[in-house]
């Protein structure tokens, strides 16, 4: 029998939810300075550089699981997963989100064109991709979430959704 589905109806709530926090991202680092960018509150804790570089590098990464042939603009910082390095050279927050969008609009418009048997397929990480797609989408509100916290801690508004 042939497939004829041309959308996904799994992903669908998952494309919302991409498409939600691609804005809640943008909300979480408008206006933060430089300073509390880089600013650590506990040894702990990742700062809001790191947090942005490594969100934009999981974009790329799921990207790239779901077949899209992108080039991560920071690997050797954010790639692999690193976690923060005390003596790394960042970016500003302007430089890592500038391709925030591009690589938000190709993944959602891909999971928009995926059918549900390719979402259902098994993963290169194990699993059905469909199940790494919901981690990864998880994965971005945790991070966002700490994004969001930052923000009150040093005195900016809350995030906002527009």
């Amino acid at each position: 029998m042939e497939d004829t589905q041309t959308k996904t109806t799994l992903g669908m709530p998952l494309i919302g939810l991409f498409q939600m926090q691609t804005e809640f991202f943008t909300n979480a680092i408008d206006g933060i300075s430089t300073e509390h960018a880089q600013s650590r509150i506990s040894q702990n804790t990742n700062h809001l550089t790191w947090l942005t570089g490594h969100l934009v590098s999981c974009r790329y990464m799921l990207a790239g699981m779901l077949g899209l042939k992108l080039t991560e603009p920071y690997p050797e910082l954010f790639g692999n997963l690193n976690g923060l390095s005390e003596n790394a050279d960042y970016p500003s927050l302007e430089e890592l989100k500038l391709d925030w969008p591009l690589v938000s609009e190709k993944l959602i418009t891909k999971l928009g064109e995926m059918k549900d048997h390719e979402l259902t397929a098994d993963s290169p990480m194990g699993g059905r991709l469909i199940d790494i797609v919901e981690f990864f989408a998880y994965h971005e509100a945790y991070h966002i979430g700490q994004m969001g916290f930052l923000r009150k801690y040093f005195g900016y508004n809350a995030l906002k959704h527009n």
